[in-house]
């Protein structure tokens, strides 16, 4: 989520079938951060 509200409205009407997710919008880096260390550090 980029939290621009304009931007997440026209993608929405781009792709109808699909819906925004909302919510934190750091959640998502912290998750692709964690994944990416644990393939780099092997967990």
């Amino acid at each position: 989520s980029t939290g621009l509200k304009l931007l997440t409205d026209q993608l929405e009407a781009a792709f109808p079938q699909t819906r925004a997710v909302r919510g934190d919008r750091l959640a998502s880096v912290v998750t692709g951060l964690g994944l990416h260390a644990g393939r780099l550090f092997g967990k």
